[in-house]
């Protein structure tokens, strides 16, 4: 009633924690650091207790519970979690990186295969028609296309090779 201490721990000493209270329904969370330097994690409530029996006592007073306990193992247990999620994620963001790199690869090798029969084909060759069935259906518009436009490069390159056949034939024979 008169703001005396009841009780408090001997691992405390001399030292005061730093007396910051709340409700019972929201009690006061709060970090302190003690004069021989550990760190505590805190909690105070403010209640009042209730009587157990009838007897006639003086009236009820509020009391004032004000817990701390050390930091040293949370801090232990935070930093070791820490350093796991920093592993683990190193970790899967490698593997996820890995993951993806395979996947494009995959995804583009058709590309990668198409390109290089593209890339073979000459003036020699413009009778060559590629595979439409074999290709992924993203592709196979594009390879229609370009077995359409190989057929009118050969059709037209024919056409070159008679006119220069007849125009050489014309031009040797004489008038």
């Amino acid at each position: 009633m008169d703001g005396e201490e009841i009780w408090r721990s001997q691992s405390l000493g001399t030292a005061r924690l730093p007396l910051q209270v709340g409700s019972m329904t929201a009690p006061k969370f709060l970090d302190a650091q003690l004069a021989d330097g550990r760190v505590v994690r805190c909690a105070g409530v403010r209640f009042t207790p209730e009587y157990e029996d009838e007897t006639p006592r003086p009236p009820q007073v509020d009391a004032v519970l004000f817990v701390g306990l050390s930091r040293a193992p949370l801090d232990h247990a935070l930093t070791s979690l820490w350093a796991i999620l920093l592993l683990v994620g190193t970790g899967a963001l490698g593997v996820l990186g890995a993951l993806i790199y395979w996947g494009v690869r995959a995804g583009l090798a058709p590309l990668d295969r198409l390109g290089g029969s593209v890339a073979a084909v000459d003036a020699g060759s413009l009778a060559t028609r590629f595979q439409v069935a074999s290709l992924p259906a993203e592709l196979q518009p594009i390879v229609v296309r370009l077995n359409e436009l190989l057929a009118r490069l050969e059709s037209a390159f024919a056409r070159q090779r008679r006119f220069t056949a007849t125009a050489a034939h014309e031009l040797r024979t004489p008038l």
